[in-house]
């Protein structure tokens, strides 16, 4: 049980590397998270 969560994480943090290194855009149906959050402009 313990690994299979390990890899559920090692997962997550592998495809938002590749998220952060490749710039992948958000999608526009999405941008209310962003002011959800409280986040203005481009980070």
């Amino acid at each position: 049980m313990a690994a299979a969560a390990v890899g559920v994480c090692a997962n997550f943090e592998m495809m938002n590397r590749i998220l952060d290194a490749t710039g992948c855009p958000v999608p526009d149906s999405l941008h209310f998270v962003a002011g959800l959050l409280g986040i203005t402009g481009h980070g």
